[in-house]
């Protein structure tokens, strides 16, 4: 959150959220920044290099200098000032000091995650939590570097590929349950990898469901619009006010279509959820 960023001034952007009816949101608390390294020593600051300079439609455009513990424990406490709860989560962003590459095996990820929920409680933090989302849209789309090397390492799709990702997360969610008891634990998932695999598996260790579904997961909406090469993935925003419009346009000709497309994407997810008797919600 860069000097002249849109997020820059904390206190405005969070008396906004409460202004537009926001009870909740959910954020990234950096657990493998949060905890110490392997040898048990903790760094205060982290260097997030730019994604790319000057504009990014994901991640920053300017690099960052930033003491993690400090600032996340004083953004929390702004959110509970003003009655809003927070979702734990975290994309395990890469940083200059690599600390992101340096997360071992599930054992070192539950060491991270419940040296940060330590941290978070002798702060004052956990008060107001209602979940913990272990990592972000599961198995895919975050920078745990030695958990996507392990899942590359498989047949794509193939059920070794798939028992490593089940072990992998019942395993986290179990070892952290024994340990905090009075938290939800989860892996958020995002539609347009969710498959049959992921509607029948066992989602008994889970104590709430983050699916995500934007409506450019459908794949007729956004092949017409260009989405994916003119917006989604764009290194400028040469063609966004066009491609904005083009969706606008298409969407809002058939807008009861893709409502009924998203509307049983939705109830689908939601019946997994009513079958484990576990809170469902969709923060993306």
């Amino acid at each position: 959150h860069h000097i002249g960023g849109s997020f820059a001034d904390y206190d405005r952007v969070i008396d906004e959220l409460v202004e537009r009816g926001y009870e909740a949101v959910r954020i990234d608390v950096f657990p493998h920044l949060i905890a110490s390294d392997r040898n048990g020593n903790v760094t205060e600051t982290f260097h997030f290099d730019h994604d790319r300079l000057g504009f990014a439609l994901w991640g920053r455009k300017f690099s960052l200098e930033l003491n993690v513990r400090s600032c996340l424990v004083e953004f929390i406490h702004k959110l509970q000032n003003r009655g809003i709860k927070i979702g734990l989560s975290t994309w395990i962003r890469a940083v200059r000091e690599g600390r992101h590459s340096s997360i071992g095996d599930v054992n070192d990820f539950v060491r991270i995650w419940d040296e940060t929920l330590t941290f978070l409680k002798a702060n004052g933090c956990l008060e107001t939590v209602i979940y913990v989302d272990l990592l972000n849209e599961f198995p895919m789309w975050h920078d745990y570097i030695s958990f996507k090397e392990k899942y590359a390492s498989f047949i794509e799709g193939s059920p070794e590929q798939d028992q490593f990702c089940e072990t992998f997360a019942t395993s986290a969610i179990a070892a952290l349950r024994e340990k905090w008891p009075e938290l939800r634990f989860l892996f958020s998932q995002t539609e347009n990898y969710f498959t049959e695999r992921d509607l029948n598996k066992d989602y008994s260790l889970f104590g709430a469901m983050d699916v995500h579904i934007w409506m450019t997961h459908n794949h007729e909406l956004s092949d017409k619009v260009k989405y994916l090469n003119e917006a989604h993935s764009m290194s400028t925003d040469i063609h966004f006010r066009e491609c904005n419009q083009t969706l606008h346009d298409c969407y809002f000709q058939n807008e009861d279509k893709y409502n009924r497309w998203m509307e049983e994407r939705i109830a689908q997810e939601a019946d997994i959820a009513k079958k484990y008797h576990i809170p469902i919600g969709n923060t993306e």
